[in-house]
């Protein structure tokens, strides 16, 4: 069994995550899935969910209390729920320190922090705390994202993973 493996194994849903926390720290998270809806995913991403032929992981490291956390966990859950190819678990970023900080070779684990898997559990690439865009951004785009606006950016950043390893 891969170390990822491992770490997959020890992680949780997205329920029981979402489910332990603070009462606000809830409601964020139900505020998020009320911004970005499947009915509201544009009708290319719908497209490139569908097309999904493979199975992925995302090895999630991610803690409650975070609201990069809450915000993007969020959105990477309704990728899961609308491709059921692709499946999340979640650690504890106290997990990803003693695991998948050298694993992925980086210095710290930013939350979330996301190793994208293949099916035989290899990494293909990773998402660290926020979508590129807000990463690349602005003062306006910053609280764009904030405000939960640029959910579906999280969305994109991830397919723009899976999509070429896809092929």
């Amino acid at each position: 069994m891969s170390d990822f493996q491992s770490l997959l194994a020890a992680g949780r849903d997205f329920n029981d995550y979402a489910q332990d926390g603070l009462v606000q720290e809830i409601e964020a998270t139900h505020l998020y899935q009320q911004k970005l809806s499947a009915e509201q995913l544009p009708f290319a991403v719908q497209q490139m969910l569908a097309s999904i032929k493979g199975r992925y992981s995302l090895l999630v490291a991610a803690e409650m209390w975070c609201p990069d956390c809450q915000r993007n966990v969020t959105a990477m859950n309704l990728l899961c729920q609308m491709q059921p190819r692709i499946e999340m678990k979640i650690i504890s970023k106290a997990r990803a320190e003693r695991g998948l900080k050298d694993l992925l070779g980086v210095e710290r684990i930013a939350i979330p922090c996301v190793a994208v898997l293949d099916a035989q559990h290899q990494p293909i690439g990773q998402f660290i705390e926020r979508p590129q865009r807000v990463i690349d951004g602005d003062a306006a785009t910053h609280e764009a994202y904030k405000r939960g606006e640029l959910l579906l950016d999280t969305i994109n950043d991830l397919l723009h993973i899976i999509m070429p390893a896809d092929r």
